[in-house]
This record gives structure tokens, sequence and C-alpha cells, in this order.
């Protein structure tokens, strides 16, 4: 009985120690197949917080971000990025040069004006192109020039307005003059548009253009605006008026008997006696008015070429009305700014008389340059 009892414990104690191995046999495998499955799931697990805290810190989530998140502005936008208002678009693709030659890239605006048969600002054709700017901007800057292939005579003025209000006017340019860099102050404008005048015609294919290059808006400006950028809107150039007799208007660079230069538009009222010292021929220039504006102002003065000795007088007419006269005047008697009202009239009436001839070509004359009409007071 003793050694079965023995026998019994023996296989019981063989038994226990058998299950013990199994079962640290299983806890290492267990724990090594937890140890590599940690290894694996906590790398994968920084890496999504990670990427998960960079989300957090660079990008709103959808449900946070404003509906009406403000959008940046450039400072600086090319013109013919923005909208245009109306149906013109003068815009050409390419690259374009001027008359000396001069290349730049496009795309450009190509203004191309012209008067009628009378030299007439009012019956015209003339290009324009609006464009939307919401108050966006408030400078423009650029280069233009007149097109290269007009005609040698013709001249043309380049012009901006803002929401209607014309605010920059330059001087008449030819094909000869040079490419003129700008910077005007537009304000901040909802419409701006650019455009060009001019009253000589052609039928030949050499209409006279204002070629615009490297147009920019600006919301700030730095640089130094062009002078005279402003002009006074109250001021209408006398030579917009339709001419309905005398003469015709010149334009280009003329000087007084000082050498004082003076460019643009003028009139040159050639005038002179005859043999016996009477009033002869006298030349004029007639305006139609209709009654819109009441005064005129301006700049006169002789020929710089006219013998020294030969008198002049100019003389302003209000329908038949004299409203001016100089008096009889000579080549040195210099410049004469002069300001006259006019009062309710149809037609304006400018000339000169002299009593003195001559036929070797100097002739006495009277120059007008810088005339205005306006509504009110200059």
């Amino acid at each position: 009985m003793k050694k079965l009892l023995a026998i019994i414990l023996v296989i019981a104690m063989a038994m226990s120690l058998f299950a013990c191995a199994q079962g640290e046999n299983q806890t290492g495998t267990e724990q090594e197949s937890q140890k590599v499955s940690f290894t694996i799931g906590s790398s994968d697990s920084n890496e999504n917080d990670d990427q998960n805290e960079e989300e957090d810190a660079t990008t709103p989530s959808s449900s946070t971000k404003p509906v009406d998140a403000p959008v940046d502005e450039p400072d600086s936008v090319a013109l013919h990025t923005m909208p245009v208002y109306g149906d013109e678009n003068d815009l050409v693709k390419g690259s374009c040069s001027n008359a000396y030659g001069d290349s730049f890239d496009g795309p450009y605006y190509k203004l191309i004006s012209y008067g009628d048969n009378y030299r007439d600002f009012e019956y015209l054709s003339q290009a324009a192109t609006s464009f939307t700017l919401d108050g966006s901007y408030r400078y423009l800057t650029g280069t233009f020039f007149a097109r290269e292939d007009q005609a040698e005579s013709y001249t043309i003025e380049f012009m901006v307005y803002a929401d209607g209000e014309l605010i920059y006017c330059s001087e008449p340019i030819g094909r000869k003059t040079r490419s003129v860099d700008f910077a005007i102050d537009i304000g901040d404008c909802e419409v701006l548009t650019i455009t060009s005048r001019s009253y000589d015609y052609t039928s030949v294919g050499t209409n006279p253009g204002i070629i615009l290059v490297n147009a920019t808006l600006h919301t700030s400006y730095s640089g130094q605006l062009t002078p005279g950028v402003k002009i006074d809107p109250n001021l209408v150039p006398l030579s917009s008026l339709r001419i309905y007799g005398g003469g015709d208007l010149h334009v280009g660079v003329v000087e007084d008997s000082y050498g004082k230069v003076y460019k643009g538009i003028y009139a040159d009222l050639c005038s002179y006696g005859d043999y016996v010292g009477d009033f002869d021929h006298q030349d004029y220039l007639d305006f139609v008015n209709d009654g819109d504006y009441r005064y005129i102002s301006g700049t006169f003065f002789t020929r710089n070429k006219q013998s020294e000795s030969y008198q002049i007088e100019f003389m302003i007419y209000a329908d038949d009305r004299l409203v001016y006269s100089s008096g009889m005047i000579g080549r040195r008697d210099g410049a004469v700014d002069f300001e006259v009202e006019l009062g309710d009239c149809n037609m304006i009436r400018i000339m000169s008389r002299s009593r003195d001839y001559t036929d070797s070509g100097t002739n006495p004359g009277i120059i007008v340059m810088d005339a205005f009409v306006s509504r009110q007071k200059p």
C-alpha cells in the first residue's frame, strides 16, 4: 500500500512539474507577443498623435473657420486682370513698340480716337475701357505713347476718369513724343476709365491712338506722383468746343519773343493791313458755346518773328459784344494772362487785327495758349 501511494505521489509531482513548465512557456510567448504588439502599436499611435497636433496647430477645422474670413489683396495688380465694366475692351495681346524702336511686352491697351472732318472733339470716335475696382486700389501707374504708325502731324491726349470725373489729362502728344511714365492718385473709386481724345482725322488708316503699357494698380505708392495730374473739372479747354468758322488750331511748341516755351494746343491769329494802313485781313476763330460757359481765360503774346515795329490787337467777342481788347501791342510787350466774363452767349470769337503789312513772312500775329472756358470764375 505504501508502495502504491509513493508511485501516485511521484506521478502527481511529475504532472505538476510538466504543467508548470507548460505555463512558463505560454507566459513567455504571450509576453513576447505583447511586447511586439506594443512596439508596433506605440509607433502608429505616436505618428497619429503628432499629425493631429500639427493639424490642430496650423489648420483650423471647418467647423471653427469663419464664414466670411478676409482674403488678403495683393499690394499691386496688373490693370488688365480687373473685371471690365461694360462691353468695350481695348486690350491687345503681344508686344508693341514706339516710333523710336523701344519695345514693350504686352498685353497693352490701344486707344484709337479721332475727330471728324471739322477737327471737332464733339463729334469723334473716342476709345475707352472701364474697370470695376470697388475701391480696392488707390493709385495707377504705367507708360503711354502715341501709335508709331499714326500721321506725323497728328496729336492725341491720354485721359483717366474716376467714377465719371476727369482726374488726369496729358498734354497732346505726337508719334515723335518719347514714352511718358505716370503715377496718379485715383482715389477710392468704384469704376476707373482710361480713354484718349484727338480732333485729327484721316481715312487712310493712320488715325491717332494712345498705347498704354505696364498699367498697374496699387493699394499704396511711395514714389512721386506725376506733377499736375489733377485738373480743375471746372475748366474746359476752349479747343474742345466745336469750331464754327475761321482758321485752325495748331498743336506743338511755340516760343514768345523772350524765349519762353509753350507746348500744347494754340491759335495763331495772323492779321495785317493794306498798303494804305487800313485794316485788311483779320484772322479769327468762332466757337459754339450755346450758353454753356460764362468765363474764358488763357495767355496770349505776339509772334516772335514779327517785325519789331508792327502792332497788333487781340479781341474777344461774346456773340456780337466786344468783351475784351488788349489794345495795340508789339513783340516786346511779352505774354499777357487774361480772364474775361462772357455772360450768356451762343458764340465765342477770338480774333486779332493790325494795320501793318509786309510780304516778307513777318506779318503780325497773336498766339493764344492755354485757353479755357468755365461755368464759374476761375
